[in-house]
């Protein structure tokens, strides 16, 4: 069996799980240029309410920005708030966080 790949957007491959939480799942990925990042993923369905996990993200993404250039602190390169997660033929609405991906 050939392993599902799993695509969000059709532009971020998602390559394995590096940390998860309550709400969303953190995946080391790589874009279309095959270069690395990791993205922050909140499925729309989990039960913290839409609108608050756009607010986190935004929020998030936001601060990250402010704090650009600073040597101890990843980058935040785009958030989708309409992403669409593609499994195989199954897709799923999801919101994400493009991030520099940071190898320790």
């Amino acid at each position: 069996l050939i392993p599902l790949s799993f695509m969000i957007d059709n532009k971020f491959e998602l390559l394995k799980v590096l940390g998860k939480g309550g709400s969303s799942k953190v995946f080391l990925a790589k874009d279309a240029d095959n270069n690395k990042c990791a993205v922050k993923v909140i499925r729309k369905d989990k039960g913290i309410g839409q609108q608050t996990a756009e607010t986190m993200l935004e929020r998030e993404h936001d601060l990250l920005l402010k704090l650009d250039g600073h040597p101890n602190i990843i980058r935040s390169h785009s958030v989708n708030l309409d992403g669409v997660l593609v499994s195989g033929e199954e897709s799923e609405s999801v919101m994400y966080n493009v991030l520099e991906y940071a190898k320790h």
